[in-house]
């Protein structure tokens, strides 16, 4: 790197392979931002993650602006105007010194918190951001500094030019808009179509995805701040990984991580095959380790829940690579304490999954509990701070901690003389033991019998008692039909009644046709009597009127006839369903006693074979008592009338 050549006109060498970094590292513009962004942090004193940051998207411009969270004071700001095509960013009250066109000199050495301390990266921005046809402006400390290419693009220069006094003056004159830069006193950096000529425009779209690569820009919902850096748990944020709040691109298709991750202690290597090496790798996977420690230690247990799925996925994710051997002591212990929870409501017994050939069969039928596989990520720490064991370590310690049985001397009564030392003998411990086991092997198959038989009486109890409801609802339908049949019967009598009252009523008209017929005849033959001109009209129109009542009583009667036989049949009919409905429910009653008996007697769940609940009505009936007497004596006075006629 050559050294600064005069004031106002500066150049410095420029590798020609500085560009190629635009590819491998991604856009050159969250480069200065992250710089811009560090230096509001050094100035202000506010740590990356509580600064605020207010974002405002209008039709012809982008701003964010930066503000100090207990003051509310602004502290810097990033303009994009759309037309123009221009980005502008600015951080108040800093400086830049002329050193800081030498590669490799930086002011951020000695600051952990601070991204950037290899002393290159404004150099490469400005680099790629010129090759890529932008043009680049500082202002700062008083002066232009504009950037360009040298002959054939071998070099990248710069160019410094004082900021002229009226423009300064004019500055302070304005210096009530927040929102305007102070050559002096303020750092801003314009990138893009700067000067309004031959400069390229950046596009909106190339803008927005540069706002991406910042974290802070766009901070998510769902995170865990720890002393190693952030746990991102959103979705959207899944397989990124942030150094200090810049995104490192993905160019590596091996890694896939179940979290986004911003680390605040790491920094960002540019060297793909740095990044990859082992030494690089184990750094990340011990990084990661701790960070899920600090989480899970002062964090509530949905963060154990989730790092606990992570561990327990088929899917080799990259968050717990390594963890087998950078797992602590705490977090295998929070692991385990968890696990022993679901023990506890469910009676699990967890065991390796390389082993689950001999020790799921031996969980079954020796331990009585329901087996639970374990990832090897999660049993071998387990395995390693001795918390978990297997089967046969556990079916072991419980024998080794139970209490020898003092068994006394046993003398053997004379009964047993024949054999030989018979007479004396002392149970030894391990007799009993296998004595105990073969008791409890018995006692736990009496509990599983005991277990089935109650299931069995619980279901022939359940099934009984539908039958007894069967019965009860048969015996409700037999009494009903009792009474339909009775009911059936008062109308037969009834109907029996009316048509006996319609065999009088024909008789009767019968009767008086036959008298009308009589009239007739002897009021035309009988010369001898002479009635006067008023007993002769008289004696017409009581005729007349009689025949009139005669025909209408016939109309009536057979249209009563006529409701009585429909009364009839219909009676017929309900009278043969209700037969058939009784013998229905007589014989789903006989079906039903079948089925009790052959439950009781086998113990076999069997089918209700109640009677269907067959509900008809039939209401029948004729005119009102008082009624049909009022018709009988009228029609009596009509007689009695056609008498005195007569």
């Amino acid at each position: 790197m050559m050294s600064l050549i005069g004031q106002k006109r500066t150049h410095f060498e420029s590798s020609a392979r500085i560009g190629k970094f635009h590819n491998l590292y991604g856009a050159s513009s969250p480069e200065v931002t992250l710089s811009r962004n560090d230096a509001i942090i050094k100035k202000s004193g506010v740590t990356r993650e509580k600064l605020t940051y207010v974002h405002d998207n209008s039709n012809d411009e982008y701003k964010i602006t930066v503000h100090d969270p207990t003051s509310n004071k602004m502290l810097g700001y990033l303009f994009f105007f759309k037309k123009r095509g221009m980005l502008e960013l600015c951080n108040f009250g800093s400086e830049l010194p002329r050193q800081a066109l030498n590669m490799g000199w930086t002011s951020k050495k000695q600051d952990d918190d601070l991204a950037g301390k290899h002393g290159k990266g404004l150099k490469l921005a400005a680099s790629v951001m010129v090759r890529e046809g932008h043009q680049t402006r500082l202002t700062a400390s008083g002066f232009y500094w504009n950037f360009r290419c040298g002959a054939n693009d071998a070099c990248l220069c710069c160019y410094l030019t004082e900021v002229e006094r009226k423009f300064l003056k004019s500055w302070s004159l304005g210096s009530n808009d927040l929102l305007a830069s102070s050559p002096s006193t303020d750092v801003s950096v314009e990138l893009g179509n700067v000067h309004g000529y031959t400069g390229e425009p950046i596009m909106e779209t190339e803008f927005m995805d540069w706002l991406k690569v910042y974290l802070h820009f766009n901070r998510p919902d769902v995170y865990t701040e720890t002393k190693c850096g952030t746990i991102i748990m959103e979705r959207g944020f899944a397989d990124k990984i942030y150094f200090k709040g810049l995104l490192r691109d993905a160019t590596s298709t091996e890694e896939c991580f179940r979290c986004g991750y911003d680390f605040s202690k790491l920094e960002a290597d540019r060297d793909e095959k740095a990044r990859n090496s082992v030494q690089n790798r184990v750094l990340l996977e011990q990084t990661l380790a701790d960070m899920w420690a600090s989480a899970i230690q002062s964090r509530p247990v949905w963060v154990l829940d989730f790092y606990i799925d992570i561990l327990s996925s088929s899917y080799e994710w990259r968050d717990v690579s390594g963890i087998i051997k950078n797992m602590s002591r705490p977090t295998a212990v929070a692991i385990w304490d968890r696990l022993q929870e679901k023990i506890t409501r469910r009676k699990l017994f967890y065991y390796r999954g390389k082993d689950e050939d001999k020790d799921v069969s031996f969980i079954i039928k020796l331990l009585d509990r329901q087996p639970e596989r374990l990832q090897d990520r999660i049993w071998l720490p387990l395995r390693k701070y001795g918390l978990i064991q297997t089967p046969f370590e556990y079916r072991e310690n419980k024998l080794f901690k139970a209490q020898n049985a003092v068994v006394e001397k046993v003398i053997f009564p004379a009964a047993f003389q024949d054999f030989e030392d018979s007479r004396e003998s002392e149970i030894t411990t391990e007799k009993l033991v296998a004595q105990i086991n073969t008791l409890r092997d018995q006692n736990r198959g009496l509990t599983q019998e005991q277990e089935t038989m109650q299931a069995e009486y619980k279901e022939l109890k359940q099934e009984n008692e539908q039958l007894q409801r069967g019965k009860e609802e048969s015996q409700t339908i037999k009494e009903e039909l009792k009474q339909k049949e009775q009911q059936w019967q008062r109308e037969k009598e009834e109907l029996q009644a009316n048509n006996k009252e319609l065999q009088e009523e024909k008789q009767l008209l019968k009767t008086l046709n036959e008298q009308l017929q009589r009239v007739k005849h002897e009021g035309t033959n009988d010369h001898h009597r002479s009635p006067t001109l008023d007993d002769n009209t008289s004696a017409m129109e009581a005729m007349k009127q009689l025949v009139t009542e005669v025909k209408a009583a016939e109309r009536a009667a057979k249209d009563e006839t006529a409701r009585v036989s429909d009364l009839l049949s219909a009676a017929r009919n309900a009278l043969k369903t209700a037969i058939e409905d009784k013998k229905k429910a007589e014989n789903g009653e006989e079906t039903m006693t079948k089925t009790v008996r052959r439950l009781l007697n086998k113990r076999e769940p069997g089918s209700d074979d109640g009677a269907e609940d067959r509900r008809r009505g039939n209401s029948r009936g004729g005119l009102d008592e008082k009624q049909r007497g009022e018709v009988r004596a009228a029609k009596r006075v009509k007689v009695e009338e056609v008498i005195v006629l007569d």
